[in-house]
């Protein structure tokens, strides 16, 4: 499965959604939370997760943010991507 999680700040949404398709064509764009309120929201959806606690720690972040998560079903993560850089995060 797969998410967007982006910040509030101008324009930035539509900039991760326009790197996402030049990284996967062919793929429909996955749901994007924007901002910390919606980033809570899904963490709290099931708490004591790896995903969960990578959103939650996404969500106190400062500055611009815009991340691609791909995950699997037991909500860990199996990678991340800088939509601002295209770069893998570690």
């Amino acid at each position: 499965m797969r998410i967007i999680a982006v910040c509030t700040c101008s324009g930035m949404k539509e900039k991760a959604e326009s790197a996402f398709k030049i990284m996967h064509p062919d793929d429909k764009t996955p749901d994007i939370y924007k901002g910390d309120s919606a980033i809570r929201r899904l963490a709290e959806q099931n708490p004591n997760t790896n995903l969960s606690r990578y959103l939650l720690a996404i969500a106190k972040k400062n500055g611009q943010f815009a991340y691609l998560i791909d995950y699997d079903d037991n909500r860990d993560i199996i990678s991340n991507y800088d939509l601002k850089t295209g770069k893998r995060v570690a």
